[in-house]
Parts: structure tokens; sequence; C-alpha cells
């Protein structure tokens, strides 16, 4: 048997396996409505679907939406890839079901965006509020903060402890969202930080400084990544400079 025979038989294995998936997603309109059909399905009970459509309705269930479009944008890859080696009279078919894999990628890009777009001002809204339980609901349990010189907190435990240190030295700090920039399972916020230093700031390396009373105002922008509907990372960069600066701080630029 040829390459390209072999080729062949893998691209029609791919299409029946696949066209089994989309002549089941194409008798539903939302991705909602196929959670609500087979949610009352026990995972193990799923054994005459395939082992990747059987994925699918795993992370369907579990909503969990970033894995969810890797696997639809896998599966689109290999489609097209395949499309040369699939019969002629089959092509059509081949479109449409491309064509529903298009219609679901949207579907959850779209689901993730509108995601974002509420937990990112929720995240600021509780912030100027100083509700630490309200931040600690936003997050994944394995959700990570990076901010400054200070290592990436890791896990709830350790960004509940971020956020008390940080409102202790910053008790009226405020982020006011400029603008939102929002795609897939990732967000980009850039924001105006501004308070007052009237608490200790605990270092890294232990030492604690005293509060300068000094207030700050600085911009800067955040990158959230998300896992389903909780954040999973959160990345800040902002004008630390400026920011010592005007907390009359200058002897510790040389700690970035």
């Amino acid at each position: 048997m040829n390459e390209k025979s072999v080729t062949e038989d893998i691209g029609k294995t791919f299409y029946e396996m696949d066209k089994i998936l989309a002549e089941w997603v194409s008798t539903f309109k939302h991705t909602t409505e196929l959670i609500k059909n087979v949610a009352h399905i026990p995972f193990e009970n799923l054994s005459a679907i395939t082992g990747g459509h059987c994925a699918l309705v795993h992370f369907l269930k579990k909503d969990e939406t970033a894995p969810l479009i890797n696997w639809v944008e896998c599966k689109m890859e290999t489609i097209t890839e395949m499309k040369p080696y699939i019969s002629q009279d089959k092509q059509k078919e081949i479109e449409i079901q491309l064509g529903v894999y298009e219609s679901m990628l949207k579907q959850l890009k779209k689901k993730t965006d509108i995601q974002n777009q509420t937990a990112v001002p929720k995240f600021y809204e509780l912030y100027n509020a100083k509700d630490i339980d309200g931040i600690m609901a936003l997050f994944s349990p394995d959700g990570e903060i990076s901010f400054f010189i200070f290592p990436t907190a890791r896990g709830l435990d350790e960004i509940r402890a971020f956020l008390e240190i940080h409102f202790r030295a910053f008790p009226d700090a405020k982020m006011t969202m400029l603008k939102l920039l929002s795609e897939g399972t990732a967000a980009i916020a850039i924001w105006t930080w501004t308070g007052t230093n009237s608490g200790p700031i605990d270092m890294p390396d232990g030492k604690i400084i005293p509060p300068t009373g000094r207030t700050f105002t600085v911009q800067g922008v955040t990158v959230y990544d998300f896992k389903g509907d909780r954040i999973m990372k959160v990345r800040l960069y902002f004008q630390e400079i400026s920011f010592l600066k005007q907390l009359g701080l200058q002897p510790f630029l040389c700690s970035l």
C-alpha cells in the first residue's frame, strides 16, 4: 500500500468519525442546548461515542470552554489537512461539517468574551470595595497573580495573603479601568491606579517599609487568562519607576 493510499484511509477514518459529530451537533442551535441535552448522560455511559467526541461531551458538561475551543480548532485543522484526500462527492459534506465547527467556535469565543467582559469589570469593582472574599470567588483554585517585584502568588491562600498585604499598605487604593480588550480565554485591561501609602509595605525579603504617607497615580495594564469562567492568571504591568518616585522610595529602584 503506497503513502497516498494510507493517507486516504486515514482521511476517510477522520471523515467518518467527524461526520457523526457534525450530524449530532447540527441538531442543536446553540452550545448551551447541547450541554442541556447531554447533561443527564453519565460520562462513563458515553462509550458509543468515539474517544474524541466523548471528550467533547466531557468538556461541555464541565463547562471547560478553553480546552473545548482548542479541541474544535484542532479538529478543524485536521479535517482541512485531510480534505484533499476525500472523494469529490463528499466535499460538500466536508464543507458543511467545517461550517458546523466554525459556528461552534464562534459561539464558544463569544461566550468567553461575554464572561471576560463581565468578570474583569467585576474584579475592579471588588478591588475598589476592598472585598477580598469577592475577589477570591473570581479565581480558579489554581489561579495566580504576578505583581511588581513580589513573588508570584499561586493558589487561593497565597492570593489572599497578597491582597491582605496590598490593602494594608494602600488602604485607599483605587483602580479605574479605561479600556478592556477581550478575545477567547484572554483579556487585557488598561487602567489608572491611585492611592496613598498609609500602611507598611511588606517586602519579599522580609523587610518592612514604613508608610510614607505619599499619594501616587500611575497607569498600567493587566493581562488576564481565564479557565472556564474563572480567572486563572493575572499579570500586572505599570509605571514602576514613577510609582516609587512618587512615594519617595527611589532607593528601591535597584530592586527592579
